[in-house]
């Protein structure tokens, strides 16, 4: 079933776009440099000609690049619909993710056993065919092994904005 988005899944998906731009961005500028760098190293006597190519050229290649690992998300905001799904839960996986241990940096104690466990994180997944989906920790103890759960998901990047219990 496809349904509009909503203005927070909007804001996901405008998020998710960040990682392309800075990838974009940051191969754009490492060949502009190099460019640059090249330039500046021979004897030429238009060497202002050809910087300003070589940026331009830097700025095109860095904006193509990030249009072109954006491609899925920009399809997603463009239509503006999303996906639910309904799903059963093939498994499902608590993960204990402690902070660096601070006995090593001298800081509050010796033994790392002296740390509370709440200092850490938790991290709570499900297995939903081969996708392997992040959740909140109360829908994860909601929901057992089997159960059917609705998935709400954005068609073409894959990005997954919500999982409800059914009722």
């Amino acid at each position: 079933m496809k349904t509009p988005l909503l203005p927070t899944e909007i804001e996901a998906l405008k998020k998710e776009k960040r990682t392309g731009k800075i990838f974009g961005g940051s191969v754009g500028l490492l060949i502009g440099i190099a460019a640059i760098a090249f330039v500046l190293t021979e004897k030429n006597p238009q060497w202002i000609a050809f910087i300003i190519i070589a940026i331009f050229v830097a700025l095109i290649i860095g904006y193509f690049l990030s249009m072109w690992i954006n491609r899925k998300v920009n399809m997603d905001l463009k239509l503006g619909q999303k996906e639910i799904k309904e799903e059963i839960i093939t498994n499902k996986e608590q993960v204990d993710e402690p902070i660096a241990n601070l006995s090593e940096t001298g800081s509050f104690a010796e033994n790392p056993a002296f740390i509370a466990a709440e200092i850490g994180s938790q991290k709570h997944y499900f297995l939903i065919g081969e996708d392997l989906i992040e959740v909140e920790k109360d829908v994860y103890q909601q929901v057992e092994i089997g159960e059917h759960v609705k998935v709400h998901i954005s068609p073409n990047s894959g990005l997954i904005f919500k999982v409800d219990l059914l009722d």
